[in-house]
């Protein structure tokens, strides 16, 4: 974008293509993430030994899930311009744990392929009377969120994602909603 003239249409074409993001923090080059990982070591073993700690202590765990992913998930969406607020995420995430994940045994332990083909509980049984795309945005991003969530707390040493599953989570993210529409036609 710095090189171009706002409202030129190459700007146009570049802002509607949906490439900004992926151009500018090239999310395929590995190289700097391996940079801050090392950077990082002693911070990252920190987090697992608190892993650990969580994984010993199912409450917390709870408390964790139930605190943090409705919050972080709203927040992410918010940035998308969703309305939806926190009390709504929380409405989501209660919603999704009665009719999802109480149903699944061990969430953590399950592939990204396998979460994939899970189906998700519809915009108008989370959150009656509300738009349908903008629950369905909330639900998904809550349901990444607590997978992945889930998945790290009990994967110490190991960020138990690879390349390949950020993006299959990240067109779980999309389901459901238009940004999907959008996104397959770039």
């Amino acid at each position: 974008f710095a090189n171009l003239k706002k409202g030129s249409p190459e700007y146009v074409d570049l802002a509607e293509s949906g490439r900004v993001w992926e151009n500018f923090f090239r999310p395929g080059n590995i190289e700097p993430y391996l940079q801050t990982q090392s950077d990082l070591k002693q911070t990252l073993t920190s987090i697992d030994e608190l892993k650990e700690w969580y994984r010993k202590n199912d409450k917390a765990k709870t408390t964790i899930l139930r605190d943090l992913v409705p919050e972080y998930a709203q927040q992410s969406t918010s940035l998308e311009q969703n309305p939806l607020h926190i009390g709504d995420a929380a409405v989501i995430f209660d919603e999704l744990e009665k009719q999802l994940f109480g149903n699944i045994d061990s969430l953590d332990v399950m592939s990204t392929s396998e979460v994939s083909k899970l189906a998700l509980p519809t915009p108008e049984k989370l959150l009656p009377g509300k738009n349908a795309n903008q629950v369905a945005e909330l639900r998904n991003h809550i349901f990444v969120s607590r997978y992945t969530t889930e998945a790290a707390l009990n994967n110490p040493g190991t960020t138990s994602i690879s390349v390949a599953d950020i993006q299959q989570l990240s067109m779980m993210i999309l389901r459901g909603t238009d940004a999907k529409t959008l996104y397959a036609s770039n």
